[in-house]
């Protein structure tokens, strides 16, 4: 994957991570690792491994948190009470 699609996977997963955080399966703390790293999809002075990196720690904290959501069991949409 060249640096441009790298960028585009960051802006990408950056905004499925408002939208989880929006409806709560997300928290700030969960994304304390990816923010730490202080390289956003708009960094364009950053290098190709720093922009790796933040996809990974971003990835990883988006799919732990899902995974965990669903295992909750809050996944299902509520059933109709009658």
């Amino acid at each position: 994957m060249n640096k441009t699609e790298l960028l585009h996977l960051h802006g990408l997963l950056v905004t499925v991570a408002d939208d989880l955080r929006d409806e709560g399966v997300l928290t700030v703390a969960d994304l304390e690792p990816y923010f730490e790293l202080e390289v956003t999809p708009v960094a364009l002075q950053a290098s190709r491994s720093d922009h790796e990196r933040a996809v990974q720690t971003l990835a990883a904290a988006i799919s732990e948190r899902i995974a965990a959501f669903a295992s909750d069991g809050r996944d299902q949409p509520e059933q109709a009470v009658g």
